[in-house]
């Protein structure tokens, strides 16, 4: 079995992730589930008593509408920093399902399904390790998301990436998660569910 690539300490409970794992983190509206990813991507800071190690390469994806785009167009937000080889561009477009959009595509023309896949797919261009998703299918229809959802866990299994998802509808997820925490209100670390 695969050692784990990052872990949560804190209250006497060790809560670890594992390459290629999805991690559902559940809990109601209003408990700090996205306060939690900020600060698993290290932008806000763990509270006395935690600690938290992870791999260098965590990337975030928040839930922002309209996204944060760093280019104008999805060839050039797809490889923003990077220098794939055009058949690399190609593959991670074709994963994602963008390879019948065209590259000058202007981001800002993208709708909600198309702009998450774009994210996901440089993610996986930059070979994330652990990818921190914030309710990434809030406000699709079932079957996008259902179909958005299985993408994913292909990618986790392709790429060994790590995926904690923090969402409210959890039962979208259930069938592909391996570990599910739940984070209480006002709780800083989350308990690990029975699988």
């Amino acid at each position: 079995m695969n050692a784990p690539i990052a872990a949560l300490e804190g209250h006497g409970r060790t809560l670890s992730i594992r390459p290629g794992q999805m991690v559902l983190l559940t809990g109601p509206v209003g408990a700090g589930k996205t306060r939690l990813l900020r600060r698993l991507a290290g932008l806000d800071a763990l509270p006395p008593g935690l600690s938290w190690q992870a791999p260098p390469s965590v990337q975030m994806l928040g839930d922002f509408m309209p996204p944060l785009w760093l280019a104008p167009t999805l060839g050039e937000e797809l490889v923003y920093g990077l220098h794939p080889a055009a058949d690399e561009r190609a593959r991670v477009l074709a994963a994602w399902r963008l390879e019948a959009i065209a590259a000058d595509t202007p981001v800002e023309a993208l709708d909600r399904l198309q702009g998450l896949r774009l994210a996901l797919a440089a993610m996986e261009l930059a070979a994330t390790r652990l990818a921190l998703l914030d309710n990434p299918t809030a406000s699709l229809p079932l079957d996008d998301a259902g179909l958005l959802i299985k993408d994913i866990a292909a990618w986790t299994q392709r790429s060994g990436t790590a995926v904690v998802i923090a969402c409210n509808r959890w039962q979208d997820w259930q069938p592909w998660v391996q570990q599910t925490w739940h984070l209480d209100a006002g709780a800083d670390m989350p308990q690990a569910e029975p699988a």
